[in-house]
Parts: structure tokens; C-alpha cells; sequence
């Protein structure tokens, strides 16, 4: 891609007044050197960092040579260099909000500390795939009603259906895509 795009994108949409996260997943041997001057240019703008444990998606489900950087290492790295505090985060929020002076960042700790429990995600992939786990990605289709006169009802029954699929446990991995299913 063309990271001067990106950079570009970012600062149009913080000159409008919108709010923007910015998602790092972290990747052993990849670009855990960067945690800190990612949280800078966060804190520099007023955007929130949020630091993603590599999940065992898609090519990386059941592969032996995980490259896991763990919540606990994230934050060794950002506390060698800023005091960092717990701060409250919204209930249903996958991440872990934190404090530094100037801003705050997120953690999202799949592994580390497993949100499977209170997790009220769902996701809607581009061709009408409603997920309601990724740990128990069992797809409902709902692209069918688009061709009703009245959907509601139907729809609240596929939703129900799809969030029964929810597992208290922590995530398992899955063979899916995460850029497929809005993540």
C-alpha cells in the first residue's frame, strides 16, 4: 500500500473533527519496535492507539510459529518511556484503555487477557454474512432480506440465531479472514 495515503486520509478526517483509532496489530520480529513511536504520533494528534495481539486467523490458525507479543510486553515497552495508568473503559469494549501524559491508548488483548465473555460483536461481512463468533464462525445469511417488504422481524430472528453462536471461552482461532469479516 501507500502509507503516504493512509497518513494523508488520517489527517483529513482529524482536520473535519472526527474521531479516529488507529489498530496496530503487533507482530513479533515484525514491528514491536515501533509500539512507542506509534503511541507518540497517537498522543502527537489526539488519536488512540489501539494495540492488537495477533490472532490466529486466516494463514495463522493453527500455525506453530505464532508471533504473539502479549498485552504484558506492550505495556513493559510504553512504561520504559511514559507513566502509564489504568483508565475505565466502556463495558462491552474489547479494549483495555490506559493513560499517558497527552493522551490515552488501548490494548486488545485476545490472549493475554480473553474478552470472549462480554464480547457483544457482530460481524456483517460484504456479501450479507452475519458473524456472531469468531471462534464459532457459523455464518447466517441475511442478504436474502434485502428482497423483503417488511425484514424486522426475519432479521431479528437471524440476529438472535447468530448470536447464539457465542462462546464464553476465550478465542480458539478460526480460519477466517479478519479483513473479510470487518476487522
Amino acid at each position: 500500500g501507500k502509507l503516504h495515503k493512509t497518513l494523508e486520509g488520517i489527517e483529513a478526517c482529524l482536520k473535519y473533527g472526527l474521531l479516529v483509532k488507529i489498530n496496530m496489530v503487533v507482530i513479533k520480529g515484525e514491528n514491536e519496535n515501533e509500539i512507542v513511536k506509534m503511541l507518540e504520533y497517537g498522543v502527537d494528534r489526539g488519536v488512540e492507539v489501539r494495540y492488537l495481539e495477533l490472532m490466529g486467523m486466516g494463514p495463522l490458525y493453527k500455525k506453530d510459529d505464532f508471533k504473539l507479543i502479549d498485552m504484558h510486553e506492550i505495556l513493559g515497552r510504553i512504561s520504559k518511556k511514559y507513566s502509564v495508568k489504568p483508565v475505565s473503559a466502556d463495558s462491552d469494549s474489547t479494549s483495555l484503555r490506559y493513560w499517558v501524559p497527552g493522551g490515552f491508548f488501548g490494548v486488545i488483548p485476545n490472549k493475554s487477557a480473553p474478552f470472549c465473555s462480554t464480547c457483544s460483536r457482530l460481524r456483517l461481512t460484504s456479501d450479507g454474512q452475519l458473524i456472531g463468533c469468531l471462534s464459532n464462525p457459523s455464518p447466517v445469511s441475511i442478504r436474502h432480506l434485502l428482497n423483503h417488504v417488511d425484514p424486522e422481524e426475519a432479521l431479528k430472528k437471524l440476529v438472535k440465531k447468530s448470536i447464539s453462536f457465542k462462546q464464553d471461552a476465550a478465542f480458539t482461532g478460526s480460519s477466517l479472514v479478519m479483513s473479510r469479516v470487518g476487522g
